[in-house]
C-alpha cells in the first residue's frame, strides 16, 4: 500500500490509483488540474517537519484516519466487522443526517440543524456534494454510521437541547432518513452507529454510557416532547423500530488495524503509524489546553 499521504492524494482527487472493488457511479465532477493535485501531494508530504506550510492536526487527526480506514475496508472483501462493506455499498465521510426535530416546536426555534458525522457505509445517496444531506432509499439495505474520536469528545447536544447527544442524533438521524425513503427498518440487512477511539479510552469507560440504548431512547423521547403531537408518530412508526434493529458499539483504533494486518500486513503498518502520530498530537495538544 501507498504511505498515507499518497492515498490522502488520492483521495482528494489524483487520479490513477487502482481500484480493487468497483467503486458506485458518482455524478462527473471535473478534473482537477494534475499541476494542482501534485503540489497538494507535496504540501502533504511536508507537513509535520521543517518544511511544513500548516499546523500539523489539519492532516494528523481522527476524521483523516478515519478516511484511510474506510478507503482500505471499501477495497477489500471483509466478513464479520463492523466497517464491512455490502455488495454495492458505497462511503462518504462527512457526511450529514436529516434531523427529524424541524419546524413548529413547542417553543420558538427549536428546529435543530442536520448531524454531522464522521462516515457513512452502506447503500444511499448524496444529491448535493456541497451540501452532503444522506438520501435513503426503498432499496436501501445497509446503513452504517462510523464517528471516529482520539480524545473521547464527541459533539456537543444542539442549542436549546444540550442533552441531545450525538450518539442520540445519529440514531434519531437514520430513523428519519428512513422515514423521508419509506423504507421500514424491518427490511434492513444492517443498521448500526460505531464510534472508534483508542483503546486507553474505551478501558477508563467515559464512552460507554452515551452508547447505550438507553440512554438513546431516553434522550430522543424527551426531545419529541418538546415538539407538536406529530412527532409522537414519528417516535412511535420509525425511530423506535430504528433503536430495535440498530447495532451501537465501540470499536478500539487498536483493533481496527490490527484486522487490516491479519489481512492486508503491507497496508497496516503505514495507517498503524499515521495513526500514533495523531495520538501522539491529541495527547500534546490537550496537555497545552490545561
Amino acid at each position: 500500500m501507498k504511505a498515507p499521504w499518497n492515498r490522502i492524494a488520492d483521495l482528494t482527487g489524483r487520479r490513477g490509483a487502482e481500484k480493487e472493488r468497483a467503486a458506485p457511479k458518482a455524478p462527473p465532477m471535473p478534473d482537477a488540474p494534475p499541476a494542482l493535485m501534485e503540489r497538494i501531494e507535496a504540501m502533504l508530504r511536508g507537513c509535520g517537519t521543517g518544511a511544513g506550510v500548516f499546523p500539523p492536526a489539519v492532516l494528523f487527526n481522527e476524521r483523516w484516519l478515519l478516511r484511510l480506514i474506510l478507503d482500505w475496508f471499501s477495497r477489500h472483501q471483509v466478513t464479520e466487522h463492523p466497517l464491512s462493506f455490502p455488495e454495492n455499498g458505497r462511503w462518504f465521510s462527512d457526511i450529514l443526517l436529516p434531523s427529524p426535530f424541524v419546524g413548529a416546536g413547542r417553543r420558538p426555534k427549536t428546529g435543530d440543524p442536520p448531524c454531522e458525522l464522521g462516515g457513512l457505509i452502506g447503500h444511499f445517496d448524496v444529491p448535493d456534494l456541497e451540501s452532503p444531506l444522506v438520501s435513503a432509499s426503498p432499496q436501501t439495505l445497509h446503513l452504517m454510521a462510523v464517528e471516529a474520536t482520539m480524545s473521547g469528545e464527541m459533539a456537543p447536544g444542539v442549542t436549546g437541547a444540550r442533552y441531545l447527544d450525538q450518539t442520540a442524533r445519529t440514531v434519531a438521524g437514520m430513523a428519519e432518513a428512513l422515514r423521508r425513503a419509506n423504507r421500514r427498518p424491518s427490511g434492513l440487512d444492517r443498521i448500526g452507529f460505531y464510534v472508534i477511539a483508542p483503546y486507553a479510552l474505551i478501558t477508563a469507560g467515559g464512552l460507554q454510557k452515551e452508547m447505550s440504548r438507553e440512554s438513546i431512547g431516553r434522550k430522543v423521547k424527551r426531545r419529541v416532547k418538546s415538539f407538536t403531537p406529530s412527532k409522537e408518530r414519528w417516535h412511535g412508526d420509525w425511530f423506535q423500530p430504528t433503536l430495535e434493529r440498530v447495532e451501537v458499539g465501540i470499536i478500539a483504533w487498536e483493533q481496527v488495524i490490527e484486522r487490516l494486518g491479519q489481512q492486508d500486513g503491507p497496508a497496516a503498518a503505514p495507517i498503524e503509524e499515521f495513526y500514533h502520530r495523531c495520538l501522539e498530537l491529541s495527547k500534546r495538544q490537550a496537555g497545552e489546553s490545561r
